[in-house]
């Protein structure tokens, strides 16, 4: 499978799972929203470059 495809793939998956990690939170007694925010500290820590916003 060509490495585009992958990720692609890939990215499908997160976004699937990323929706249903929300319904989950948003299905709690007085959560009203949810939303992502990449964790810069953690990325940084196992040597991933984010750029800045």
């Amino acid at each position: 499978m060509p490495t585009i495809r992958r990720s692609s793939a890939a990215q499908t998956l997160l976004g699937e799972v990323q929706a249903e990690a929300r319904a989950i939170v948003l299905a709690q007694p007085g959560i009203k929203d949810a939303r992502w925010e990449l964790d810069r500290e953690w990325l940084a820590a196992h040597y991933i470059e984010v750029p800045e916003r």
